[in-house]
């Protein structure tokens, strides 16, 4: 087995980045999953701009990503009958779950001085 790349731990955005931010608390005591913690920190970083450590990586990922989320119900519809129909479907209930999560996160007391 050949190593063809190795990233040093430092430069992973993980939930051990999470635990050492402000956000610590919502990953102990909100129990959010590793998605939410992870959109949370994504967010908290991109907010502090070219003073994140994370800046260069956050500066390049793209605004939007065309995806199912996205698309119109007529443009969903078109997928019927196939295994991406349901796929979309799933992706449509789990990114709305998160965006629960997220709102609700967002307006505890505790990230208010975080986000604002």
């Amino acid at each position: 087995d050949e190593q063809l790349i190795v990233i040093p731990e430092r430069l992973m955005m993980n939930l051990g980045r999470v635990r050492e931010s402000p956000l610590v608390e919502l990953v102990q005591d909100d129990h959010v999953s590793e998605r939410v913690a992870l959109a949370l920190f994504l967010l908290y970083e991109a907010k502090k701009g070219e003073d994140s450590f994370w800046h260069p990586y956050i500066s390049v990922l793209p605004k939007t990503v065309p995806d199912a989320l996205h698309w119109s119900e007529a443009d969903l519809e078109l997928l019927k009958g196939s295994p991406s129909y349901a796929e979309s479907v799933l992706y449509r209930e789990k990114t709305a779950e998160v965006h629960q999560t997220l709102s609700r996160v967002l307006g505890r007391s505790l990230l208010k001085g975080v986000f604002e």
